[in-house]
């Protein structure tokens, strides 16, 4: 009885994990495209080159969750939003 509770608070634990996972690219993804209209506005040069680095970062990141998603089955869709 005790291995199906823990088994079920793992899978609880999983779908919290997904969740947070889903979460956090969609709110990045909004970050990026922010960033990038930023950028098409701005003609400063040093507020160029910080947002240049800021959109690296989140690009980075943005990737490391995908890859995240992709192994853990998470299916992610941008259409549906």
């Amino acid at each position: 009885m005790q291995k199906i509770i823990e088994l079920l608070n793992l899978r609880r634990d999983d779908d919290t994990d997904r969740e947070g996972l889903k979460s956090e690219i969609f709110i990045l993804n909004d970050k990026l495209k922010k960033r990038e209209q930023e950028f098409n506005m701005t003609d400063d040069d040093d507020m160029i080159e910080a947002l240049i680095y800021e959109q690296k970062a989140l690009q980075a990141r943005f990737t490391f969750l995908l890859k995240r998603a992709r192994e853990t089955g998470l299916e992610i869709s941008f259409f549906d939003r």
